[in-house]
Protein backbone atom coordinates (compact mmCIF):
# COMPACT_ATOMS: atom_id res chain seq x y z
CA UNK A 1 0.00 0.00 0.00
CA UNK A 2 1.35 3.41 -0.95
CA UNK A 3 1.71 6.30 1.51
CA UNK A 4 -1.02 8.14 -0.40
CA UNK A 5 -3.43 5.20 -0.01
CA UNK A 6 -2.65 5.09 3.72
CA UNK A 7 -3.52 8.79 4.01
CA UNK A 8 -6.74 8.25 2.07
CA UNK A 9 -7.72 5.40 4.40
CA UNK A 10 -7.08 7.50 7.50
CA UNK A 11 -9.04 10.44 6.08
CA UNK A 12 -11.96 8.24 5.02
CA UNK A 13 -12.10 6.58 8.43
CA UNK A 14 -12.24 10.03 10.04
CA UNK A 15 -15.19 10.83 7.78
CA UNK A 16 -16.97 7.53 8.40
CA UNK A 17 -16.78 7.99 12.16
CA UNK A 18 -18.21 11.51 12.06
CA UNK A 19 -21.70 12.88 11.54
CA UNK A 20 -20.77 13.73 7.93
CA UNK A 21 -21.16 10.04 7.07
CA UNK A 22 -24.87 9.97 7.89
CA UNK A 23 -28.09 11.67 6.88
CA UNK A 24 -29.39 13.10 10.13
CA UNK A 25 -32.16 13.24 11.20
CA UNK A 26 -33.26 9.93 9.70
CA UNK A 27 -37.00 10.55 9.81
CA UNK A 28 -39.67 8.46 8.12
CA UNK A 29 -39.89 11.10 5.38
CA UNK A 30 -36.15 10.88 4.77
CA UNK A 31 -36.28 7.08 4.53
CA UNK A 32 -39.23 7.26 2.10
CA UNK A 33 -37.38 9.70 -0.13
CA UNK A 34 -34.20 7.61 -0.12
CA UNK A 35 -35.85 4.31 -0.95
CA UNK A 36 -35.58 0.81 0.43
CA UNK A 37 -32.16 -0.03 -1.03
CA UNK A 38 -30.26 3.05 0.11
CA UNK A 39 -26.92 2.18 1.82
CA UNK A 40 -27.21 2.21 5.58
CA UNK A 41 -25.40 1.25 8.75
CA UNK A 42 -27.17 -0.80 11.39
CA UNK A 43 -26.43 0.35 14.92
CA UNK A 44 -27.62 -0.71 18.35
CA UNK A 45 -30.25 2.03 18.10
CA UNK A 46 -31.51 1.22 14.60
CA UNK A 47 -30.30 1.99 11.11
CA UNK A 48 -28.80 5.23 9.83
CA UNK A 49 -28.74 6.11 6.12
CA UNK A 50 -25.31 6.92 4.74
CA UNK A 51 -24.77 10.33 3.19
CA UNK A 52 -23.18 10.69 -0.25
CA UNK A 53 -19.92 11.54 1.56
CA UNK A 54 -20.14 8.34 3.65
CA UNK A 55 -20.93 6.21 0.60
CA UNK A 56 -17.95 7.67 -1.29
CA UNK A 57 -15.62 7.02 1.67
CA UNK A 58 -16.71 3.37 1.89
CA UNK A 59 -16.22 2.93 -1.85
CA UNK A 60 -12.70 4.38 -1.72
CA UNK A 61 -11.78 2.13 1.21
CA UNK A 62 -13.16 -0.88 -0.62
CA UNK A 63 -11.25 0.00 -3.79
CA UNK A 64 -7.95 0.31 -1.94
CA UNK A 65 -8.46 -2.93 -0.01
CA UNK A 66 -9.40 -4.78 -3.21
CA UNK A 67 -5.94 -3.97 -4.58
CA UNK A 68 -4.16 -5.91 -1.82
CA UNK A 69 -2.35 -8.79 -3.59
CA UNK A 70 -3.38 -11.46 -1.10
CA UNK A 71 -7.06 -10.55 -1.49
CA UNK A 72 -7.10 -9.89 -5.21
CA UNK A 73 -6.43 -13.55 -5.97
CA UNK A 74 -8.57 -15.13 -3.24
CA UNK A 75 -11.72 -13.01 -2.89
CA UNK A 76 -14.24 -11.45 -5.22
CA UNK A 77 -14.86 -7.72 -5.24
CA UNK A 78 -18.31 -8.33 -3.80
CA UNK A 79 -16.94 -10.38 -0.89
CA UNK A 80 -14.46 -7.63 -0.05
CA UNK A 81 -17.13 -4.92 -0.26
CA UNK A 82 -19.42 -6.88 2.07
CA UNK A 83 -16.57 -7.42 4.53
CA UNK A 84 -15.66 -3.71 4.52
CA UNK A 85 -19.27 -2.75 5.26
CA UNK A 86 -19.69 -5.40 7.97
CA UNK A 87 -16.40 -4.41 9.59
CA UNK A 88 -17.46 -0.77 9.58
CA UNK A 89 -20.78 -1.67 11.22
CA UNK A 90 -18.94 -3.75 13.81
CA UNK A 91 -16.72 -0.83 14.80
CA UNK A 92 -19.73 1.50 14.95
CA UNK A 93 -21.61 -0.93 17.21
CA UNK A 94 -18.61 -1.13 19.54
CA UNK A 95 -18.47 2.68 19.62
CA UNK A 96 -14.80 2.50 18.63
CA UNK A 97 -12.84 4.11 15.82
CA UNK A 98 -9.96 2.06 14.40
CA UNK A 99 -6.87 3.48 12.80
CA UNK A 100 -6.16 2.59 9.19
CA UNK A 101 -4.00 -0.42 9.94
CA UNK A 102 -6.51 -1.91 12.39
CA UNK A 103 -9.34 -1.53 9.90
CA UNK A 104 -7.48 -2.92 6.89
CA UNK A 105 -5.93 -5.81 8.86
CA UNK A 106 -9.35 -6.74 10.27
CA UNK A 107 -10.95 -6.78 6.83
CA UNK A 108 -8.02 -8.73 5.40
CA UNK A 109 -8.25 -11.40 8.10
CA UNK A 110 -12.01 -11.78 7.71
CA UNK A 111 -11.73 -12.07 3.93
CA UNK A 112 -9.00 -14.69 4.11
CA UNK A 113 -11.01 -16.73 6.63
CA UNK A 114 -14.05 -17.01 4.37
Amino acid sequence: MTPKEKRIIERDLETLFSTKAFIIPATIEVWKSLGFFHPQVRTENGALPLSPVGIAALRRLTGIIQKLPELRDSCSSKEIAVQVHESYEGWIKQLLQPDGREFVDGVRELCLQS
